[in-house]
């Protein structure tokens, strides 16, 4: 995948975050759950919800904390 996505690609930007959200999941199954990261992907998920172009960002962040 791209280093940087365009607004212009929102289901790249949306598989961005899926992917970055599944690094979670994995840790839940795994019951190595971060309480760090859990509060890094809450910011991600409110900049999506707030500013749809701060996606690419956020994902970019959370990737970066997984």
């Amino acid at each position: 995948m791209p280093e940087h996505i365009t607004t212009a690609d929102p289901i790249a930007r949306i598989n961005r975050l899926l992917v970055a959200l599944s690094h979670d999941v994995q840790s839940i199954e795994g019951r190595t759950f971060d309480f760090d990261h859990a509060e890094q992907m809450q910011r991600t998920i409110q900049a999506a919800r707030a500013e749809p172009d701060a996606l690419d960002f956020a994902a970019d962040e959370a990737a970066q904390a997984a």
